[in-house]
């Protein structure tokens, strides 16, 4: 069946070849309109199929949106450049000048239409063509009147399509997405609620939220039932579950145990599961916020969170509950934290529980604080002044928790006060070991929107790179979409996928790394239903996308034009900016001069092959072959650019890398007005003054110096007047003095933020220790009050810091005129002499110079 596009200004243009029939000519032939029509069109359906199939669609060069020059034009107008485009028929739109689009005469039947909506707005090229050039036709088809006329030419054009949207178009250069989810079987079990897995034993666990709850436990191989285990008598529910490290161990929370409203955590052991270890009490609550189960893969420390319980309750259990039948729940726990007993803690308002799978991160969601609050499980224990603790801010509340398989990545869904969810990931990083530095991996840490249905689960990958959410719309239908990590960051519009459907009325997501399976279980739609849906994860390598061709032709979109920009967010008579204009929304068609420099750029970085598959490998091996001679050129400029490195290399040996270096004086550098600073001394000792010098790695982390290697002869001051018989001559003598440890304060300014290479007046106090950030000269104020010029030197090569290394004296570029590098720079040389002037009142002498 032939497509058609509606022609803005004339009939339906076919969008498929119209015959497979060319002419076949031959003397004497007699030829009419109807031959040569066939022949033009088989030509122009020839070319449009080879455009269409070889190359796709998109814009080619040029096009860009941009902002109208004037800018009171720019509530009103923006431009199309001229450039070169093809759409999906194969059909070439060709814009020779620049277009000045009227956006708001454009959307005018679009906004006085009260049934149409949209808030993104999206401006599109399509093909037309338009009959001109119309004469008079001599014979007709349709007749015998003479006086007719016919179209003597037609003119291929285009038009720009303004609309209002509420989807925005994925771009096509983030084909592939990279995971195929495929959805291969379905375990059929009612009200199925909650998955553990065991990927030792390959057993999957299923808990059920029926009356009376039980676990299924299926062979992860065929999927074949193996058993079940009841949990309790009639009225007692399951509603959580986890598993120990070992897969020995199941963790049940349960409803109803004794007691309509009352919980508690039950502990089987697999190998003899008909008499739980122990049934440990929890609060009393009502169903539908119940208590919450997590056990770390690292430890096995099992952690409960009472999130309906009054007060709000976090407890961390002894592993003894796995082993000693019959325990007190009292003496059992190893930690219990409350919100009224510990307000301001981990408990505001807490909706979800996790830990990081290395067992060093306990990670909950709070929903009135807008954050998520991760607390070290080393120091998570009374009294709770002692925990380590900190938090993410949001903005807007979280509800759902993941972290990648190694640690790395934190995932959380979020719900804003207004609009869709929302998937935001943080990287996860020790800088130094003993600090977390927890970064959005977006620059805005926006997240990425994952429609209006509501969210049940999320998981995540090992690497972290991909995040499974599953969720439902109003009619309980289950939806999987995958998140494409990597992409929050370069490309958010891009990094969601499609929705997969799954199991009605889902309750939970697991993902099964070993077999690359994801389960997602649920209630169904019909009681009584439900299962587990079974899914195949398949990453698709590079070399896949070639073989793509064996299921089909592509099929044009409903929409023939071409989307070239949008401004997300349009609201009426907006003033359009650059910054307001995407382009890159636009599928391309990459000329094969654009992928020839792309390959050869790739050749050129080098790029690591870690991690690289075979058959990648293998393609890789044939690009260079096929690009041999441009290889050898750039090996001519490799060497090059290694002999040059290796240069460098050889004339930076000496250097090295976070030497302790002058960060502070007591003074300033060739100037006037440099009073010695008056140091506190121990005991009752009076303050006297003398010159400082401070030391440190970083300008707030002040490195402590042994000062028992400091004296006379390492630290001088010296003073300078000129000779008697000679005044020509200037003579520069070492006064006697003591040279002391000390301790300080960086001056600040007026706003309390610190001036860097300064020491606070005030702040010097004698260390009672020989180590100490800071050495100091007191000098007898009677010699000072003769002299006026002050030259200090200090060698570098006696100093010696906590690494036993001597510190690189020369003081940092910026704050004086020596040293051999920029500030920045982390490399310099052990040892060196530094050398400093200047003078304690404003008169100086006459030999001098300044």
């Amino acid at each position: 069946m032939k497509k058609t596009q509606k022609n803005y200004q004339n009939d339906c243009i076919e969008c498929d070849i119209s015959t497979a029939e060319r002419l076949n000519y031959f003397t004497g032939q007699f030829l009419t309109e109807r031959d040569f029509s066939a022949e033009q069109e088989y030509q122009i359906g020839k070319n449009r199929q080879h455009n269409r199939y070889l190359h796709g669609y998109g814009t080619v060069c040029g096009l860009k949106v941009v902002q109208h020059p004037h800018l009171d034009c720019r509530d009103r107008f923006i431009i199309i450049e001229p450039g070169l485009a093809l759409d999906c028929c194969g059909r070439e739109i060709w814009v020779r000048e620049p277009v000045y689009v009227d956006i708001v005469k454009a959307l005018a039947p679009q906004i006085n239409d009260p049934t149409l909506t949209g808030k993104h707005l999206l401006i599109s090229l399509c093909y037309t063509e338009c009959k001109t050039e119309y004469v008079p036709a001599l014979y007709s088809d349709c007749g015998c009147d003479t006086t007719g006329y016919e179209a003597n030419r037609i003119f291929e054009g285009f038009e720009v399509d303004v609309q209002l949207i509420d989807k925005l178009p994925k771009p096509h250069i983030s084909e592939p997405f990279g995971v195929n989810l495929n959805w291969v079987s379905t375990i059929n079990l009612a009200q199925a609620s909650r998955l553990v897995l065991d990927t030792g034993k390959k057993r999957l666990y299923v808990l059920t939220s029926a009356n009376p709850s039980q676990i299924a436990i299926y062979d992860t191989t065929n999927y074949l039932l193996l058993g079940s285990i009841a949990i309790g008598t009639n009225g007692v529910q399951g509603v959580d579950m986890a598993i120990a490290p070992s897969g020995r161990y199941l963790y049940i929370i349960c409803y109803g145990e004794g007691a309509t409203d009352n919980y508690s955590l039950k502990v089987i052991d697999v190998e003899n599961p008909a008499t739980p270890v122990n049934n440990l009490t929890l609060t009393s609550g009502a169903l539908t916020s119940p208590p919450q189960v997590v056990v770390s893969p690292a430890d096995g420390r099992i952690y409960t969170l009472d999130i309906n319980a009054d007060p709000k309750k976090l407890i961390v259990w002894k592993t003894e509950i796995n082993t000693t039948s019959g325990i007190d729940p009292n003496s059992a726990k190893d930690l219990e934290i409350t919100n009224t007993s510990h307000p301001g803690t981990i408990l505001n308002d807490p909706q979800a529980i996790t830990v990081s799978p290395d067992g060093k991160w306990l990670l909950i969601a709070d929903g009135a604080g807008n954050q998520i609050q991760i607390s070290k499980t080393e120091t998570l224990k009374l009294p709770l002044d002692s925990q380590v603790t900190y938090s993410i801010n949001l903005g807007e509340s979280p509800s759902l928790l993941a972290v990648a398989g190694d640690s790395s990545l934190l995932y959380t869904v979020t719900t804003p006060p207004t609009g869709d969810k929302k998937v935001r990931a943080f990287r996860i990083t020790e800088e130094p070991p003993a600090f977390p530095e927890i970064r959005a991996v977006t620059a805005t840490s926006l997240g990425v929107t994952i429609g209006t249905e509501t969210p049940i689960a999320i998981t995540a990958s090992n690497s972290g790179q991909w995040a499974y959410v599953v969720s439902k719309d109003d009619s309980n239908k289950g939806k999987v979409r995958v998140i494409n990590g990597e992409k929050i960051a370069t490309l958010p519009i891009n990094a969601v996928s499609e929705p997969i459907e799954v199991i009605g009325a889902p309750e939970d997501i697991l993902l099964d790394t070993d077999k690359s399976t994801l389960y997602v279980a649920g209630k169904g739609t019909t009681q009584p239903g439900g299962g587990v849906s079974v899914l195949d994860v398949k990453e698709e390598a590079c070399q896949e996308i070639v073989w793509r061709a064996l299921e089909g032709c592509p099929e044009c979109p409903e929409d023939f034009c071409v989307p070239l920009a949008v401004v997300q967010e349009y609201t009426k008579n907006q003033v359009i900016n650059d910054a307001d204009i995407d382009n890159r929304i636009r599928p391309l068609v990459t000329s094969t001069e654009n992928l020839r420099k792309l390959v050869m750029c790739a050749l050129e970085t080098k790029v690591s092959q870690d991690g690289v598959s075979k058959e990648d490998l293998e393609t890789l091996q044939r690009l260079q072959a096929e690009f041999a001679a441009e290889l050898a050129t750039l090996r001519g400029r490799i060497d090059t650019i290694e002999a040059r490195l290796a240069d460098l290399e050889d004339r930076t040996a000496n250097f090295e890398s976070d030497l302790t270096r002058i960060v502070a004086l007591s003074w300033e550098h060739n100037t006037s007005l440099n009073p010695p600073i008056l140091i506190n001394r121990l005991g009752d000792r009076q303050a006297e003054p003398g010159f400082v010098i401070g030391f440190g790695k970083e300008i707030n982390t002040l490195t402590e110096i042994d000062i028992s290697q400091i004296d006379e002869r390492v630290f001088q001051v010296l003073i300078a007047k000129p000779e008697a018989n000679n005044p020509s001559l200037v003579c520069r003598c070492a006064i006697q003095g003591e040279v002391i440890p000390v301790t300080f304060e960086l001056a600040t300014d007026e706003r309390g933020n610190i001036i860097p290479g300064q020491i606070q007046r005030n702040s010097v106090k004698e260390s009672d220790s020989k180590k100490a950030p800071g050495v100091a000269f007191t000098v007898n104020e009677k010699i000072l009050s003769e002299f006026n010029e002050i030259w200090i030197l200090l060698r570098g090569d006696f100093v010696v810091d906590g690494d036993k290394k001597a510190i690189d004296a020369e003081f940092l570029r910026g704050k004086l005129p020596t040293g051999n590098r920029p500030q920045s720079s982390k490399f310099g040389i052990q040892g060196g002499l530094f050398e400093s002037w200047f003078w304690i009142s404003e008169t100086r002498p006459k030999f001098a110079k300044n």
